[in-house]
């Protein structure tokens, strides 16, 4: 077998409108590329490379903004430590991408060609704060994804309520936002988010099943393992992080100003991370300029749902 599969950016003489394309093309002889997983928001792949031999490789190729290729080892063995194979596979990659290029068959993978941002909060819901966010985005016909701390739901029950009626997506991000209570276990992480879950439904008549990890699912207590992917997927829930960070959740003091240039990204889609929380307020005064930028640039924005394809980072082994 000696046809591969290249998931790429985009590369500047093609002039292609969509930015997911595929190319395909031949590859020298003892090399066979299989693709097993795709990131639809980093952009980014893994592949496992076979040699006649049966040598096993596997490697994560980030394709990033400029048009870098950049392969990362993501398997340790005895071969993928050897610079001479990874100057073969990138020799492979570039060459046979950038000089072949006119025999290639181009596919689009996503015909919908139209700029996404997914506008997300987390950390609510949380008094005046969360509710000036919900009137920007009334005043702006602009729907938000809002992940949930079920602890500080009793009391704001009509905050969940107006999230849900005017078209915003609800989502989990535990009970309690601890992280030794949190990552103590994979169950007590699941229990915490079905118990915020139950929270919701019991003020709206639905059971999220879109859930962010506080912090993100790689964080400083706490690396995204396998296991836990699928205990949640067997509770029927999705895990959704960030690729775009406002800042706003490590420095919430910060100017306005801050926030509103980190927000700024030309990739699509943009999942964007902003928080609702007590803390806030300069959050509020960054919104309505963001949501500016976006509309400008001819961006549409959309709540994550369970069709979204789901978004985390990389797994712990």
């Amino acid at each position: 077998m000696n046809i591969a599969y290249l998931f790429i950016y985009s590369i500047p003489f093609f002039n292609i409108i969509p930015e997911y394309i595929i190319f395909k093309f031949n590859l020298f002889h003892y090399f066979f590329i299989s693709i097993t997983y795709i990131s639809y928001f980093t952009k980014s792949f893994y592949i496992k490379l076979f040699t006649y031999q049966d040598i096993f490789f596997s490697y994560n190729i980030n394709l990033i903004e400029g048009h870098n290729i950049l392969i990362q080892n993501i398997y340790e063995g005895d071969y993928m430590n050897s610079n001479f194979f990874k100057k073969i596979i990138l020799f492979t990659l570039i060459i046979t991408t950038l000089i072949s290029y006119s025999n290639f068959t181009i596919f689009n993978v996503y015909a919908d060609e139209t700029k996404v941002i997914y506008l997300t909060f987390d950390d609510g819901p949380a008094g005046k704060v969360t509710k000036n966010v919900l009137d920007i985005l009334k005043n702006e016909s602009v729907h938000a994804t809002f992940f949930l701390i079920g602890e500080q739901i009793k009391g704001q029950e009509d905050l969940v309520k107006r999230m849900y009626d005017e078209g915003h997506a609800l989502g989990l991000h535990s009970m309690s936002h601890k992280r030794s209570r949190l990552y103590s276990s994979n169950e007590i992480f699941l229990q915490e988010m079905l118990d915020t879950q139950e929270a919701v439904n019991s003020i709206v008549g639905f059971k999220p099943t879109i859930l962010r990890f506080p912090f993100g699912c790689n964080n400083n207590c706490y690396k995204l393992s396998q296991s836990m992917v699928d205990l949640l997927h067997k509770n029927n829930l999705k895990i959704y992080d960030w690729n775009t960070d406002s800042g706003d959740g490590a420095h919430p003091g910060s100017s306005p100003s801050v926030f509103i240039k980190n927000s700024k990204s030309n990739k699509s889609p943009v999942v964007l991370l902003m928080h609702c929380a007590y803390m806030s307020k300069n959050s509020v005064k960054a919104l309505p300029e963001i949501i500016k930028y976006y509309k400008d640039n001819g961006y549409e924005f959309k709540i994550i749902d369970e069709n979204t394809p789901e978004e985390f980072h990389f797994i712990k082994k």
